[in-house]
C-alpha cells in the first residue's frame, strides 16, 4: 500500500514546466524575464531576485530582480548579513529556509531593527523595502559557499500569506535546476564578453580550475589544476573523473529529475586528497557538439563539505542525505515526513537504511557519527 503524502500533481506539473522554461533561456535578458514570470506565478510572489558572483575568476557581482527598486536593492544587499534566513541556511546546511516555517517574523523584525540602528545612512521613516519590517519570503542558497542565492518575496498587502511547507518544497525541487541555469547563462556571458581576459582571470585563480571539452579534453587549466590532476592543456582527464562529470551534468538533461535528484555535492579523490567538484555547463543545449564545462576543485576543509563527503562515502542517496540534515536538527519522524511530503513509514525505511550504511543503531550514534565526519 502506498501511503506517500505527495505534493499535488498540479504542483509537479508546474515545477516541470518552470524547469523546461528556464532551460530554454539563452541569454541573461531571457533568464530575467523567465525568472519574473515563473517565480511570480508558481509562488504568487510580488518580488524576487538572484544574486551571483564568482570570486575565483574575478567575475563582477550580478543581481537581477523584479518588484524591487534600485534603492531598495542596495538596501537589501546591505541587509543580507543581518538576514536570519541566510544565517539559518549556513547554520543548518539546509539549502532552503522560509519565514513562518523555519524562522519567525518576530526574529526577522528584530534583525531589521538592528540593521537600522547600525546603518545610519538608512532612515526607518523613509519609504523602503524594510520600513514596515522584514520582507516576508523564502531564500535558497548554493552551498557550501553562498556565491549564488535566490529570494522570493511577498509585499504588503499580500504579506499576510503564510508560507507553508509546500512553498519550501517547491523551491527545494526547483533549486538545483534554477541555480545551474543561472550559473550557465551568467558565467557563459561573462566569459564570452571578456574572452580576451579569460586566460588572465582564470589563470590567476588559486582554485584548481579547468575548461573541459569533448571527451574530457582539457582546453585550458590553471597551474594548480595541473598540480592536482598531473595533466596539462590538450590532454584528457581521467576516465573516472570524466564519467563523474557526465553523471553530474546529465541530471540537468531531460527527462528532468525533480523528486530524486543526485546529491548536492560531488567529490573526487586524487593522490593529494579529496576535492569537492564545482561544475558549470558553459554551453547551450542545442550545441552539444561543442560542449564545454568549467570545473573547479574545491578543498573539503569546511564542515559542510566534510559532512557531505562522509555521507557520500557511506553511500547515502539524495533523499537519505535530506533526512540526515533534518535528523541532525532534531526533527521527529513525523516532522520529517511532513517536510519531505512522504509517509512516516517511508521515513522509517530511510532511517533504517541510513543506520545500516553508517553501521549504527540509533539517532544518538548517528549524531555522533555526523559530528565526527564534520570534524575529521
Amino acid at each position: 500500500m502506498n501511503n506517500e503524502v505527495l505534493l499535488p500533481e498540479k504542483d509537479y506539473l508546474s515545477i516541470l514546466s518552470v524547469i523546461e522554461k528556464f532551460y530554454r533561456c539563452t541569454s541573461r535578458k531571457e533568464l530575467k524575464e523567465t525568472f519574473h514570470s515563473c517565480i511570480s506565478s508558481i509562488f504568487k510572489a510580488q518580488g524576487g531576485l538572484y544574486r551571483w558572483t564568482d570570486p575565483d575568476i574575478q567575475c563582477p557581482q550580478v543581481i537581477d530582480s523584479f518588484g524591487i527598486g534600485e534603492s531598495d536593492l542596495r538596501m537589501f544587499q546591505d541587509f543580507i548579513p543581518y538576514d536570519p534566513l541566510a544565517r539559518k541556511i549556513l547554520e543548518t546546511g539546509r539549502p532552503v529556509i522560509a519565514y513562518d516555517v523555519d524562522v519567525s517574523r518576530e526574529e526577522g523584525n528584530e534583525a531589521v531593527d538592528r540593521f537600522f540602528s547600525e546603518n545610519l545612512q538608512y532612515h526607518r521613516e523613509d519609504p523602503s523595502i524594510l520600513s514596515a519590517g522584514v520582507v516576508h519570503g523564502l531564500v535558497a542558497l548554493d552551498l557550501p559557499n553562498p556565491t549564488l542565492g535566490v529570494a522570493v518575496h511577498w509585499y504588503p498587502p499580500h504579506d499576510d500569506q503564510i508560507c507553508t511547507l509546500r512553498e519550501v518544497r517547491i523551491l527545494e525541487l526547483l533549486r538545483p535546476h534554477l541555480l545551474q541555469t543561472i550559473k550557465t547563462i551568467l558565467l557563459t556571458e561573462e566569459l564570452t564578453q571578456y574572452k580576451s581576459l579569460l586566460k588572465e582571470t582564470v589563470g590567476k585563480s588559486l582554485t584548481p580550475t579547468a575548461m573541459i571539452g569533448v571527451q574530457g579534453k582539457i582546453i585550458f587549466c590553471t597551474e594548480s589544476f595541473r598540480h592536482q590532476i598531473c595533466l596539462k592543456q590538450g590532454q584528457s582527464i581521467p576516465d573516472d573523473l570524466y564519467s563523474l562529470l557526465n553523471r553530474i551534468i546529465s541530471q540537468y538533461d531531460p527527462p528532468y529529475k525533480i523528486d530524486n535528484v543526485e546529491p548536492g555535492m560531488f567529490f573526487y579523490t586524487t593522490a593529494l586528497g579529496s576535492f569537492r567538484l564545482e561544475l558549470v555547463r558553459l554551453q547551450l543545449k542545442n550545441q552539444e557538439d561543442t560542449l564545454t564545462l568549467l570545473l573547479k576543485l574545491k578543498p573539503t576543509t569546511e564542515p559542510l563539505s566534510k559532512l557531505n563527503l562522509a555521507m557520500q562515502e557511506a553511500g547515502l542517496t539524495s533523499r537519505e542525505t535530506e533526512l540526515v540534515f533534518l535528523i541532525k536538527e532534531g526533527f521527529s519522524e513525523k516532522e520529517i515526513a511532513a517536510r519531505l511530503f512522504v509517509s512516516p513509514h517511508t521515513v522509517n525505511t530511510h532511517m533504517k537504511n541510513i543506520y545500516r550504511k553508517f553501521g549504527i543503531h540509533s539517532r544518538a550514534e548517528l549524531i555522533a557519527a555526523l559530528y565526527k565526519g564534520q570534524a575529521s
